[in-house]
């Protein structure tokens, strides 16, 4: 019977050969300042050295290998089964597949890579650092779909339906080419360093695909595959077979026999590429922190000789195989297999290709304390590859004890696993400059030494020749730039810009230097301060060299000759000026204001009677005003005005009587109409009228407890209607009360209610609208006690209070 197995041995297999990967780029060397090739991290990284040199014979190496996934761990680990700790593999019966799964990222990076520096130097011309490395690295990577160990690990589960799969994301790389790379630096000033460098790319040799689609159909049954992709190879000294159809049929790889053949990889590469690094330093707080920033590997190989292209595109069904056994001897279809692949179309090509490096981008932050003897580091690292995006964050502590040892911990917040340790040592003997380093140092392990809890492994080592090296910070013991047997000058003050003699550079000549100077074209005599600006006694902001009055007090405003300014130009300095804007020509006294020589407040040039006695009031003309009213006395023919009429009199100073009616304005409550004095200048009311209004009190009734006014109340209503009409010159108020039943909010809304219905009764009526006023006081202003229904029925009132108005 035809059968699909749950595991492939063949898949499985190439997942533990691949198991651990990694990128074998050492963070750990980042802040490792007496390595002088960490440069390769950030092109502004200057080394400490003047020269130095890495030989062939002794090259500096690098190696690789881990995954983003997966330790040793989550495959073999010891548990106890029957009574008895036994070492397994989750594929163990009692293992954990699950846990297994669960660990893997959506895309598993599998990685491994080497580096050898072939030949390595840079040197220092000043501020300037340049920089020559040939080096040879081999680069071999997959990316694995999680989807792909699912169908290893789960096989086809769902035995009714279809299980899918997306394949899509799987690729494979390997790579090996050589680079010559020409590096530069600049100190563009105490705070920034920038760096580049550009690099030959010569490539040896080159495996990839390139997978556009890649989709699995699986059921207990068959297996329904739909394919999408390219498959590109450069390989050396190799020729290529085709069958009769333009398919791929045999490979064959001939290695030359002496060994200086192989130096045609050199000159001769399979392909050629270009790449960029760029990278930037800035330092703040007196270089305790410093912030950095770089791109590497921005490039490509282009592959064109011995290349061929295998486009794979189509699809396929897979329906298990029928195996017999008899006598031993096992029977199967042997082209059942290649008749499957012949459904799949593709024809070989050689063309040309590109494959590109894996970018990189690294950002760190660095903090010094101790005179730079102990520094603290973060450093973020982002590798583009495939599309993807793969983060390193590494923290690190960096001591630098003395000027020719360098130790580093670190440790990795993403893949560390709380199992590794970063460390890196670098020291100088003599001449000679040595340094390891690696960022994955297993710190946990099993009884047979395995490191069970690591993903990555990666170290980089290296022995060189370094001249020029700092080793006696006293050789410029004024830290100018100009050693001590050089320097005419060894006591410069630190930061002074110096020449080539080690003397502050001061071309004004006013003995402080030029980049410290705050003023540098200082004329030459005049006396200066620290900072190199002439001296200015007063601080009004004028130098004493160009000061009229170099004695002005602390704060004044000074004008250009440094004097303080008199805005009205009357003798007297605004600072002392009392009366800052006297006209043009005025007499002032001692402190700039105008004289007033009877002390009335007014001054003479306003004053209108200038010979007013002492202490008597006067108006705005300087004139006096016995009665207060307003009006000087020379003018006023009421001169003996009541206080009480003061603001109520005319232009002569007597009491105004607007409306005529023998009673002044200051008297009458009714001023713009005519009254009588018995009723304080108001007009009497009718007997009749007030009888009207006395007999509303309790005469207007409401349906009980609302503001619907009862008819019976109608006709006392119409007759203050008809009173109103009969006098323009009435104003009513309309005051309503209720009783204290309830709650004062609901009563006071009540009697607002009622007094607007009586007043909207009133304007339906014919009264003007702005001669009536309505308003509620609740039950706050009773007329009696409301301990009876007779005293209730008394508070509950609406009352009219007549105003006169013209």
């Amino acid at each position: 019977m035809k059968n699909i197995y749950k595991y492939s041995f063949a898949v499985l297999s190439l997942l533990f050969v691949t198991f651990f990967s990694a990128n074998a780029q050492v963070n750990t060397i980042y802040y490792m300042k007496t390595i002088p090739v960490r440069h390769e991290l950030n092109p502004a990284y200057q080394p400490l050295s003047n020269i130095y040199i890495d030989l062939p014979v002794l090259p500096s190496v690098q190696i690789g290998f881990g995954n983003n996934s997966l330790t040793f761990g989550d495959v073999v680990y010891p548990k106890k089964i029957d009574g008895k700790i036994q070492t397994i593999t989750f594929l163990h019966p009692e293992g954990n597949v699950a846990d297994f799964y669960n660990s893997l990222k959506k895309n598993t990076k599998v990685h491994s890579e080497f580096q050898m520096d072939l030949l390595s130097f840079g040197f220092r011309v000043k501020k300037h650092y340049f920089t020559l490395g040939i080096q040879t690295k081999a680069d071999i990577s997959a990316h694995i779909p999680k989807d792909l160990f699912k169908l290893v690990l789960y096989g086809t589960p769902d035995s009714t339906g279809v299980n899918k799969y997306n394949l899509g994301n799987y690729a494979m790389k390997a790579t090996a080419y050589s680079e010559v790379g020409l590096g530069y630096s600049y100190e563009v000033n105490e705070h920034l360093t920038v760096g580049g460098k550009l690099k030959y790319l010569m490539g040896h040799a080159n495996a990839s695909t390139k997978i556009n689609k890649l989709n699995l159909n699986a059921s207990r049954d068959s297996w329904d595959a739909d394919i999408d992709g390219t498959i590109n190879a450069s390989i050396p000294y190799s020729t290529y077979r085709l069958d009769e159809e333009n398919r791929l049929d045999n490979v064959k790889v001939e290695f030359p026999d002496k060994v200086a053949d192989y130096f045609n990889l050199f000159s001769k590469p399979q392909g050629n590429g270009v790449a960029i690094d760029a990278g930037a330093t800035y330092k703040i707080l007196d270089n305790h922190l410093t912030f950095s920033l770089s791109v590497l590997d921005v490039g490509f190989i282009r592959w064109k000789r011995n290349v061929v292209n295998i486009p794979v595109k189509g699809s396929f069904t897979f329906e298990g195989l029928d195996i017999k056994v008899e006598d031993g001897e096992v029977d199967w279809d042997e082209d059942y297999f290649q008749d499957m692949l012949d459904s799949i179309h593709y024809e070989t090509t050689f063309n040309k290709y590109n494959t590109w490096l894996s970018a990189k981008v690294m950002a760190g932050v660095e903090y010094a304390i101790l005179d730079q003897k102990i520094t603290f580091g973060l450093l973020s690292k982002s590798t583009i590859d495939n599309g993807s995006i793969f983060e390193e964050i590494t923290t690190s502590v960096n001591f630098l004890p003395i000027n020719w040892f360098n130790t580093t911990f670190s440790y990795s917040w993403i893949n560390g696993r709380f199992s590794n340790l970063g460390l890196g040592i670098g020291g100088r003997l003599g001449p000679w400059s040595m340094y390891i380093a690696g960022d994955y140092i297993p710190l946990r392990y099993t009884s047979e030494a395995v490191p069970y809890k690591t993903q990555y492994v990666n170290i980089k080592m290296g022995l060189m020749l370094t001249f020029g090296n700092p080793k006696n910070p006293k050789k410029d013991s004024d830290h100018d730039g100009v050693i001590n047997r050089k320097d005419k000058c060894p006591d410069t003050s630190l930061g002074y810009l110096v020449d080539k003699r080690g003397c502050p550079i001061d071309e004004d000549g006013d003995g402080v230097a030029d980049n410290v100077d705050k003023c540098p074209g200082t004329p030459k005599g005049v006396a200066v301060d620290s900072v190199g600006c002439p001296i200015d006694s007063d601080n009004d902001g004028i130098a004493d060299y160009l000061d009229k009055c170099p004695d002005t007090p602390v704060g004044v405003a000074v004008d250009s000759v440094g004097c303080p300014i008199d805005s009205d130009n009357d003798g007297v300095a605004d600072y002392l000026d009392k009366c800052p804007n006297t006209p043009a020509g005025i007499a002032i006294d001692s402190i700039g204001c105008p004289i007033d020589s009877d002390k009335d407040g007014v001054p003479d040039y306003l004053d209108k009677c200038p010979d007013t006695p002492i202490g008597m009031e006067v108006d705005s003309d300087g004139c006096p005003d016995s009665d207060g009213d307003g009006v000087a006395d020379h003018l006023d023919k009421c001169p003996r005005t009541p206080a009480a009429a003061r603001g109520f009199v005319d232009e002569y100073g007597c009491p105004k009587d607007t409306d005529l009616d023998g009673v002044p304005d200051f008297l009458d409550e009714c001023p713009t109409v005519k009254g009588t004095k018995e009723n304080k200048g108001c007009p009497e009311i009718k007997a009749s009228e007030k009888q009207v209004f006395q007999k509303a009190l309790q005469g207007i009734q409401f349906e009980s407890g609302k503001d619907v006014i009862k008819p019976v109340s109608f006709d006392i209503l119409n007759q203050i209607v008809k009173i109103m009409k009969e006098n323009s010159h009435y104003y009513l108020t309309i005051n309503g009360h209720t009783d204290n039943v309830g709650s004062p909010a609901s009563n006071q809304v009540l009697s607002e209610n009622r007094a607007n219905a009586v007043k909207n009764y009133l304007i339906k009526g014919g009264v003007e609208p702005v001669r009536l006023t309505a308003q509620g006081f609740g039950d706050a202003q009773p007329v009696v006690e409301n301990t009876t229904a007779a005293n209730k029925a008394k508070n509950r009132r609406v009352e009219f209070v007549v105003k006169f108005e013209e």
